[in-house]
């Protein structure tokens, strides 16, 4: 079984290329994994819901 791994803001931003006031408002519209919450002041993404989010995207285009 494998692990699974987070990806923190920082790492998140610069894998997709976007800024984090984007990945906020794509959260707000539905349209975008939420994050884990790690820690009363910590959140982070699962690798696997980013992957298959992408994944949508590339096969449903930009919407």
């Amino acid at each position: 079984m494998a692990l699974e791994t987070y990806l923190r803001m920082p790492e998140l931003t610069r894998r997709l290329g976007i800024a984090r006031s984007t990945i906020y408002k794509l959260m707000q519209q539905d349209d975008f994994p939420k994050p884990l919450k790690l820690t009363p002041r910590a959140v982070a993404w699962s690798r696997q819901d980013i992957e298959d989010y992408l994944r949508r995207k590339r096969v449903h285009g930009s919407d």
